[in-house]
C-alpha cells in the first residue's frame, strides 16, 4: 500500500498549525506576565516617593499576583510595602518587618536597599547609632562591589539624607554630590541642591543667591520630588521672613505664596510635611499679628506632630502659641507654654547631643574594628613566619622574639590609644561645646555624686537658675553670632567668680545652672549677687554692639527644699519666675509661700 506524503502533511499540517497557536496562547501571557511584573517593581519603585497614588496602585496590582512572582521580585515587592508603613509613620512594624527580609532575602542588591530604608525610618524615630549602623552595612556593600550603578544611587541618597538628620552638613552634601555623579539626572542634581540650599538658609548672616535657590525649588517640582521642593520653599520662605530687610508688606506677600502652597502639601499625604506646612503658616500670621488664624495653624501643627516628637515645626508651633497668650495678657496660658517650649527645647538639644555621640562612637567601632582586623592580620603573618622560622636556625628564632614584642608594643599602643579615645569621647558628651562648662547630662552625674556626699555629712547645698533677662530679642535684633559671643562672655565673667566646691553648667538656651556645696546661707546671697554684678558689668562693645546685659537669678537651697535634684529645680524655677516677675535683674531665694 502506497502512502501519499504529500496529501498526509496536507492532512496534518493544520493540526500542527493549531497545535503551535495553542501552545504559543499558553506560553504567551506568562512571558508577557513576567516582564509586567519587573516593569510594574521598577515603575513602583521610582513613584515611591514622587506619587504615592501611582506607587499604591502597582503594589495592588503586585498583591492581586503575589503567588506567581519569583523569589528575587517578591524579596522586591516586600520591601516596597514597607513605605506604606513609613508613610503611615509605622516605622517600629516597619524595621521588625524588614530584619526578618534581610534573613530570607539573600540579594545584596535588595539588602542595600533595605538597609537604606532601616538607616531612613531609624534616624526619623531618634535611634541614631543604630541608623548609622544600617547605614554603613549599606555602605559596605558599595564598598564591596556587590552593588550595580541602579543601586548605588538609592545608598548614596539615603546617605545623604541619615547625615543631615544628624547635623553632619558637610558629609551629607558630600554624599548627594556622590548620587549626582554616580547617576547623573535632574532629580539627582535637585537633592545635590537642596541639601546645600537647606544649610544656607538656615544661616541669616550669609546672603542667598536668590535665582540659584529658586531654580532648584522649580527643578525639583517640575521633576516629581515634590516633598524636597516643598520642604526648601518653607525654609525660604522662613529666611525672607526673619532676614532684617523683611516688612510688613513683604511678609503679607510671603504668607500668600505659603497658603497657594497648601493642596500641593495634602496632596504628598506626608503628615511630617504637612505639619512643618502649618508650624509656617501660624509662625507668618502671628508675625502679622493675626492671631486667632495663629493659633488655629498652631493648634493644626501639633496635632498632625504628636507621632514626630520635639521637631523644629513643634517648636515653632509652642513659641507661636507663647506669643499670642502673651499679647492676650494670658499669663498662666503663658507660663504653661513657655515651660513646654523650654522642656522641648531641652529635649532637642539633649538629641542633637545624642546626635554627636551616635556618631562618634559609631566612628569609635569602626575604628576600633580596623584596628582588629589590622591585629587579625598581623597574627596571621605571625603564624606564617612561625612556619619559616621553625625550620631554620638559632638566630631565626631571635628575629621572632623581636617581632612579637613589636606585635606587644603596637597592642599596647592600640590599647593605650582607645583608652585615651574612650576618655575624649566621655568628655565631649558632658561638656556644652558653645560655652566649654558642663552641660546638663554632665552637670547632674556630678550633682547626683556631690549631693549624696553632702547629705551623709549635713552639709548646706544652694542651687540657683540664671537666665539672661530679655536674651530672646539679642538674637532677634543683632543675630545668633552675636547671641552666642554674649553667652560665652557671660560664662567667662560668671566663672571668674566661681571658688571651692562650686558647680557650673548650662541647662539649655540662656539658662544655667550654678551649684554651691558646703556655704552657709549668707555666703551663697553674697556669692550670687557678686555673680549677678559680673554679669550686669560686662563690657559688650568686643561684640560689635552696645548690649547690656543683666541676669535674673533663682536660688533653693537644701535646707527648704532638701537634697533631691529635681526638687531643688523645681524650686529654683519658682524663684527666678518670681525674680522675673518683680523686675528681673535680682537674686530671690524660693520660700514655701512661693508654692
Amino acid at each position: 500500500m502506497r502512502i501519499d506524503i504529500q496529501n498526509l502533511l496536507k492532512r496534518i499540517k493544520p493540526l500542527s498549525d493549531g497545535l503551535i497557536l495553542l501552545v504559543l496562547m499558553m506560553v504567551w501571557p506568562v512571558c508577557v506576565m513576567a516582564v509586567n511584573y519587573d516593569n510594574l517593581i521598577i515603575q513602583a519603585e521610582q513613584n515611591r516617593l514622587t506619587n504615592p497614588a501611582v506607587f499604591n496602585d502597582n503594589l495592588s496590582i503586585l498583591k492581586a499576583h503575589e503567588n506567581q512572582l519569583t523569589q528575587e521580585q517578591s524579596c522586591l515587592f516586600e520591601y516596597l510595602k514597607a513605605y506604606q508603613l513609613a508613610y503611615s509613620g509605622q516605622y517600629e512594624q516597619l524595621n521588625s518587618d524588614l530584619e526578618l527580609q534581610l534573613v530570607t532575602c539573600q540579594f545584596p542588591a535588595i539588602q542595600a536597599r533595605i538597609y537604606a530604608l532601616m538607616a531612613n525610618t531609624l534616624v526619623i524615630s531618634g535611634k541614631f547609632e543604630a541608623s548609622l549602623v544600617k547605614l554603613d552595612a549599606s555602605l559596605r556593600l558599595v564598598d564591596a562591589g556587590l552593588l550595580d550603578d541602579y543601586v548605588i544611587p538609592f545608598v548614596y541618597s539615603a546617605a545623604s539624607i541619615v547625615y543631615d538628620a544628624i547635623d553632619q552638613p558637610e558629609l551629607s552634601i558630600k554624599y548627594a554630590e556622590l548620587t549626582q555623579e554616580n547617576e547623573p539626572n535632574d532629580q539627582n542634581l535637585c537633592k545635590a541642591n537642596y541639601f546645600t540650599y537647606k544649610q544656607k538658609v538656615e544661616n541669616l548672616t550669609v546672603p542667598i543667591n536668590q535665582q540659584g535657590i529658586e531654580s532648584t525649588i522649580k527643578q525639583c517640582k517640575d521633576h516629581n520630588l515634590s516633598i524636597l521642593s516643598l520642604f526648601l520653599n518653607f525654609y525660604y520662605l522662613k529666611h525672607q521672613v526673619d532676614a532684617a530687610y523683611s516688612n510688613d508688606f513683604e511678609t503679607a506677600q510671603i504668607l500668600d505664596e505659603l497658603l497657594a502652597l497648601e493642596s500641593q502639601v495634602e496632596k504628598t499625604q506626608y503628615p511630617n510635611l504637612q505639619s512643618f506646612y502649618w508650624a509656617m503658616v501660624a509662625y507668618i500670621q502671628e508675625k502679622l499679628g493675626n492671631l486667632t488664624a495663629a493659633e488655629t495653624a498652631a493648634n493644626t501643627c501639633l496635632e498632625m506632630n504628636q507621632e514626630f516628637g520635639d521637631t523644629e515645626q513643634k517648636i515653632i508651633a509652642l513659641e507661636v502659641k507663647l506669643q499670642v497668650a502673651l499679647q492676650r495678657a494670658n499669663e498662666e496660658a503663658a507660663y504653661a507654654l513657655l515651660k513646654e517650649r523650654t522642656e522641648s527645647e531641652q529635649r532637642r538639644f539633649n538629641e542633637k547631643q545624642a546626635k554627636l555621640a551616635a556618631f562618634m562612637k559609631v566612628k569609635h567601632d569602626n575604628l576600633a574594628q580596623s584596628h582588629e582586623i589590622a591585629m587579625l592580620n598581623q597574627k596571621n603573618k605571625l603564624l606564617e613566619m612561625e612556619q619559616v622560622i621553625a625550620k631554620q636556625n638559632e638566630s631565626n628564632q631571635k628575629l621572632l622574639l623581636l617581632l612579637l614584642c613589636m606585635l606587644l608594643a603596637f597592642f599596647v599602643l592600640w590599647i593605650w590609644r582607645a583608652q585615651r579615645r574612650q576618655i575624649e569621647l566621655k568628655k565631649l558628651s558632658e561638656s556644652d561645646h558653645l560655652t566649654q562648662v558642663l552641660n546638663r547630662q554632665g552637670l547632674e552625674g556630678q550633682v547626683k555624686m556631690y549631693l549624696g556626699v553632702a547629705e551623709e555629712q549635713n552639709q548646706i547645698v544652694h542651687m540657683a537658675i540664671l537666665d539672661l533677662d530679655h536674651f530672646k530679642k539679642i538674637n532677634d535684633i543683632h543675630g545668633h553670632l552675636t547671641g552666642d559671643w554674649v553667652l560665652k562672655n557671660v560664662v567667662k565673667a560668671c566663672k571668674k567668680t566661681l571658688k571651692n566646691n562650686m558647680l557650673m553648667g548650662r541647662l539649655g538656651g540662656e539658662e544655667f545652672a550654678v551649684w554651691l556645696f558646703d556655704y552657709s546661707v549668707k555666703e551663697a546671697k553674697n556669692f550670687f549677687e557678686e555673680m549677678r554684678q559680673a554679669v550686669a558689668g560686662l563690657d559688650c562693645t568686643d561684640s560689635g554692639y552696645d548690649i547690656n546685659i543683666t541676669a535674673s537669678f533663682g536660688l533653693a537651697n537644701s535646707i527648704n527644699s532638701g537634697f533631691n535634684i529635681t526638687q531643688l529645680l523645681r524650686h529654683a524655677d519658682e524663684a527666678l519666675y518670681q525674680a522675673k516677675e518683680s523686675g528681673r535683674n535680682q537674686v530671690v531665694v524660693y520660700q514655701h509661700d512661693m508654692a
